[in-house]
């Protein structure tokens, strides 16, 4: 049994547009798909980590002041996981790159990502392995996800 000393934290960003898409990546020779996140180091607070993790996942270069703190999340019994969420920056998915790389269990070394798209939030869930699943779900990421795009891409047809 791991306890809460030993667990070790995942800081990451949901990046979000106006029709409610959230930036996934795909995780080399992984089923499902994931938000930018990754381990906080020790030196780090849990924004930096995130800012770190994002720009080494999709090069994506993050102003803190952008971010909105979701706060702490539940993970697995290995780790739990710090979200933040904010804007997703005008960048076509072509340019996003992944610069960390890691070895697999066949010894095939590739980049840590090796996809991206928008997914639709009627999607995520289903993309999304079962700790994100569960964090969506019944966590409250979804509703914060709405909240998000209600408050920050207000429609100009409403002051007509």
């Amino acid at each position: 049994m791991v306890d809460n000393l030993t667990k070790k934290l995942s800081c990451g960003i949901v990046f979000v547009n106006s029709k409610s898409q959230v930036l996934m990546l795909h995780p080399m020779d992984q089923r499902h798909w994931d938000i930018p996140k990754g381990t906080k180091n020790t030196e780090e607070t849990e924004s930096e980590a995130a800012i770190r993790e994002t720009r080494e996942e999709t090069g994506i270069v993050v102003d803190p002041s952008a971010l909105l703190d979701l706060s702490w999340f539940e993970y697995n019994k290995y780790k739990d996981l710090w979200l933040f969420i904010t804007k997703m920056p005008d960048i076509e998915l072509d340019q996003l790159y992944c610069t960390s790389f890691f070895t697999n269990e066949d010894g095939k070394e590739g980049p840590e990502a090796d996809s991206f798209e928008l997914v639709d939030l009627s999607e995520f869930e289903e993309r999304a392995c079962y700790s994100m699943q569960r964090i969506f779900r019944d966590g409250g990421l979804k509703r914060d996800i709405e909240d998000f795009v209600a408050d920050n891409f207000k429609s100009s047809s409403n002051h007509e």
